[in-house]
């Protein structure tokens, strides 16, 4: 092979992916599983993000029930926005 025929390449896409700063591991190791089920299957991801939710919300003290009774002590507290509340009731 000549040196005129090599070329350099750059990945553009996909990126290394940024996860939340500051999570602990096994928080963020629930993050990570739902990440990469999300293309493969919808149902898998949102069952995993479910379970990251629920470990926040038990991370950071929220009383016991159901994770929308949880995620809205915790937007009580001031702790996550409203607008995620709203969301998990739906």
């Amino acid at each position: 092979m000549d040196e005129e025929d090599y070329n350099e390449y750059t990945f553009l896409y996909p990126e290394k992916p940024e996860y939340p700063k500051g999570l602990p591991d096994h928080i963020l190791s629930s993050f990570i599983t739902a990440e990469r089920v999300k293309s493969i299957d919808v149902n898998a991801c949102a069952m995993s993000m479910r379970r990251f939710l629920e470990q926040v919300c038990i991370d950071r003290s929220a009383k016991k029930g159901s994770l929308a009774q949880m995620l809205a002590d915790l937007a009580n507290k001031g702790e996550i926005p409203t607008k995620l509340v709203k969301v998990a009731e739906g």
